[in-house]
């Protein structure tokens, strides 16, 4: 299969990256590879950032 449309997801949280992939899934989308953590420092903080690849396949 071939992916049609590609889509990155991201979010602060974790439960509300979640529910985006969720809210995807029910959507036809699906995800590609693994989710992303990244902990970046930003203004002094550490502040968490969870990515996830989605995709359709073209059938």
């Amino acid at each position: 299969m071939k992916i049609e449309q590609y889509k990155i997801v991201e979010s602060h949280d974790s439960y509300t990256l979640e529910n985006k992939v969720n809210e995807l899934l029910t959507e036809g989308w699906q995800p590609y590879r693994g989710l992303r953590v990244a902990i970046p420092v930003e203004d002094g903080q550490l502040e968490a950032r969870y990515t996830q690849i989605m995709v359709k396949y073209k059938d």
